[in-house]
């Protein structure tokens, strides 16, 4: 047996392609068949190297698009860890929150709640922690330049890699 259907319908096709090569001419004999077992094995291993290629670039398409679509949102997007340190954010963000992306990771993100708002802001991560609900709250964003912005920020708990609790934040 072969094991999986998938891998049987692999070696059918490399047992195929060997035999179209003209390698299977006559009976076998134990080294001529260990010869075309390692034969086949070979070429269910190209198969599936090509097969790793074809998907590797796929994946690294969507990916591409991911990034595009996420950085170049009309909307600013943020990861916020249970710390309320900035672990990501979109350009859009960066823009927004009136910095450099590079300058705002792992900076926390009260440093753009506006005074008056942040007691509410910290009342808000206190008691938004059941993962997968969403708030939307409006508060007002400092920007280094001065400039206050009002926003509505919509956000979701969510838990972390580590099993903490963070935020994702448009």
């Amino acid at each position: 047996g072969c094991g999986t259907k998938e891998r049987c319908e692999t070696q059918d096709k490399a047992e195929a392609q060997l035999a179209s090569k003209g390698k299977t001419k006559g009976p076998l004999m134990s080294v001529d068949k260990i010869l075309h077992e390692l034969h086949v094995h070979q070429i269910e291993l190209e198969m599936q190297n090509e097969e790793l290629r074809r998907t590797q670039i796929e994946l690294e398409k969507a990916r591409d698009r991911y990034i595009d679509l996420y950085d170049f949102a009309p909307v600013g997007y943020l990861i916020v860890n249970g710390k309320g340190m900035i672990h990501d954010c979109n350009l859009t963000a960066a823009d927004l929150l009136g910095r450099k992306r590079a300058a705002l990771i792992r900076q926390p993100f009260t440093e753009f709640i506006a005074e008056e708002d942040r007691d509410e802001w910290y009342l808000h991560c206190r008691h938004h922690t059941n993962p997968q609900t969403r708030q939307t709250h409006e508060w007002v964003v400092c920007r280094p330049d001065g400039i206050e912005v009002p926003v509505l920020l919509d956000s979701l708990c969510v838990r972390g890699e580590d099993a903490s609790l963070g935020w994702r934040i448009a």
